[in-house]
């Protein structure tokens, strides 16, 4: 095809569209390579592009660098194509086996569309996305094809068709090395934070952040403040609730514009197109709802670029959502890790396969928890020095960060968006922290403290606390205004939109979208009609209908599923 890129004659690879998506770099430094780019770094520094990626190629170091990049170098002499990425991989790069060889793209669609895949669906994968809302290492939905993952590179040998998939950054490393008190390491975060901040701010004079009223948006505004752009901030919640309280109160003590978007009529309104571009982006990478996310993007107006605070959660290991650090897992050996978290999603997962036919149910009811314990058990035995906190941290940053890749996606297919918390330098540096001083969220606190004292004051919108509030406090706070919120309705409290609201009011309806049509070889139709008609008055099963929309979605656009049960030969 016109547009695709091959590299090698006798055993080529091809990237499809490759002509289009990437652009080629001359370095007439090094004339045996052939550079060809797609992305940007955070600041082209000197020598623009071409200069960083020479730099880099002879620092060998492609993950210290803040940026959203992918870059094919191929090696004429040694005959080798070498794919590599920014530490995230933010923009994804796939691969499968075609009739001659290697097949890359951008996206799977395409691979799709060039009838290179047969439409069966990974088994494995769907398992994975039922239990944890993404596929584990690599994997997609598409039988055959593999995904990029974090810190990786691709090589491939253009002469024999070799292939060798290899790690540019080992945070396994910096956890076993040296760990230090959080004063010991405090000016140096700093620094490497607002120096984030600066550099992916560089070149923008209307900047935005987006405004939840907790303590991470707390700290880019008090970052970004202190460059002095033209700063506007953007929040979406519920109409009165305590978030959009606190958000206008900071936006107010700052003197800082402010759009406030509600979830409510407009938002349900739109609900189904958000999902169906949202799965059109992450292509079933990442089942988390990020409908919320995509409706303010959507009002972003102005601004070139937006700060976002996406990854905060590894300063704050106490609060890593469904991989948190307390005194249980502490007191696991490094070893069952796997098995004290795995609870932690296994009503979820046995919910979502009741809707499931019993062929499928018995084809993914097993590989989630499998290959999960061998991941986990496969870090734990690769470094015998790492204690049952590291082997979490480890995991969450080589997998399970995929949802916040994916999430970075969608925001930035509307607006250039950048997370100062995973600039690289910050990162290697908080890792670095001994395990007693990241449960809680000490770096917020100190930076906040130390750079913006009427921000630190201000409550946690999340709890309505201090941000210095005990844990103890703070969990018997949370407990008292779950029951709030369920007896009284108060929305005051609420955190998040009426998913049963917007599965009333979806137009398709959820049973058009997923009765109309439905395949009896995957799902129980009773069993998935009742669960419909239960996602009207409950998130819990809200929670298994948004993920069976997005498969279906995802199916229909990738034309998978055709073949056996849920697309199996």
């Amino acid at each position: 095809m016109s547009h695709d890129l091959t590299f090698g004659t006798r055993r080529p690879v091809v990237v499809v569209d490759g002509a289009s998506a990437y652009r080629p770099i001359d370095l007439p430094q090094r004339p045996e390579l052939e550079i060809h780019w797609r992305g940007s770094w955070a600041t082209d520094g000197e020598g623009g592009v071409a200069g960083q990626i020479l730099e880099a190629l002879e620092a060998d170091d492609w993950t210290r660098r803040d940026g959203r990049f992918s870059l094919l170098c191929h090696h004429r002499p040694r005959r080798r194509l070498t794919v590599i990425s920014d530490r995230f991989s933010f923009l994804p790069i796939y691969r499968c086996q075609g009739p001659d060889g290697h097949v890359l793209a951008t996206t799977q669609h395409a691979l799709a569309h060039r009838g290179l895949v047969d439409g069966s669906w990974d088994m494995e994968a769907l398992s994975e996305i039922l239990a944890f809302n993404f596929p584990l290492d690599g994997k997609t939905l598409m039988a055959g094809v593999r995904a990029l993952g974090t810190a990786q590179c691709w090589e491939f040998d253009l002469e024999d068709g070799g292939f060798e998939e290899r790690s540019t950054w080992r945070p396994a490393s910096l956890l076993a090395g040296p760990r230090q008190p959080f004063e010991a390491l405090q000016e140096e975060l700093v620094e490497h934070f607002e120096g984030g901040v600066a550099s992916l701010l560089q070149g923008h004079e209307q900047v935005g952040t987006t405004l939840s009223g907790g303590i991470d948006s707390r700290c880019l505004l008090a970052a970004a403040q202190r460059l002095n752009p033209q700063l506007s901030a953007y929040h979406v919640s519920v109409e009165g609730s305590r978030s959009e309280v606190y958000a206008r109160r900071i936006a107010a003590m700052r003197q800082l514009p402010l759009t406030v978007l509600s979830v409510g009529e407009d938002f349900a309104a739109g609900y189904f197109d958000k999902l169906r571009n949202i799965v059109r982006l992450s292509e079933g990478m990442s089942f988390n709802s990020e409908a919320e996310g995509h409706f303010l993007r959507d009002h972003v107006d102005g601004p070139s670029v937006i700060l976002h605070g996406g990854f905060a959660e590894l300063s704050k290991m106490a609060d890593l959502r469904r991989y948190h650090v307390g005194e249980g897992l502490l007191a696991q050996s490094a070893s069952a890790v796997a098995s004290y978290l795995w609870p932690r999603w296994q009503r979820r997962f046995e919910n979502r396969l009741q809707v499931l036919a019993p062929e499928l149910r018995r084809a993914v009811e097993a590989p989630a928890r499998a290959n999960f314990e061998s991941l986990c058990q496969g870090i734990a035995a690769s470094h015998p020095e790492l204690g049952p906190e590291d082997v979490v941290q480890c995991y969450f940053l080589q997998h399970a960060v995929q949802v916040e890749r994916y999430s970075a996606l969608v925001w930035n297919d509307a607006v250039t968006t950048q997370f100062p918390f995973a600039s690289p330098r910050y990162l290697d540096t908080l890792l670095q922290v001994r395990t007693a001083d990241r449960l809680e969220q000490r770096f917020q606190m100190a930076y906040l403290r130390g750079r913006a004292a009427d921000l630190y004051n201000v409550p946690d919108a999340n709890t309505g606390l201090h941000i210095t509030a005990p844990a103890w406090r703070r969990k018997i706070h949370w407990f008292v205004e779950k029951v709030q919120v369920k007896l009284f309705q108060r929305k005051y409290l609420l955190e998040h939109g009426d998913f049963p609201a917007w599965m009333s009011n979806m137009q398709p309806t959820p049973e058009t979208v997923l009765l109309d049509d439905l395949d009896d070889r995957c799902f129980d139709r009773q069993a998935l009609g009742a669960v419909i008609e239960a996602s009207k008055r409950s998130p819990k099963a809200g929670d298994i209908v948004e993920p069976l929309l997005m498969l279906e979605l995802w199916r229909q656009r990738m034309g998978a599923g055709g073949k056996g049960v849920g697309g199996m030969g």
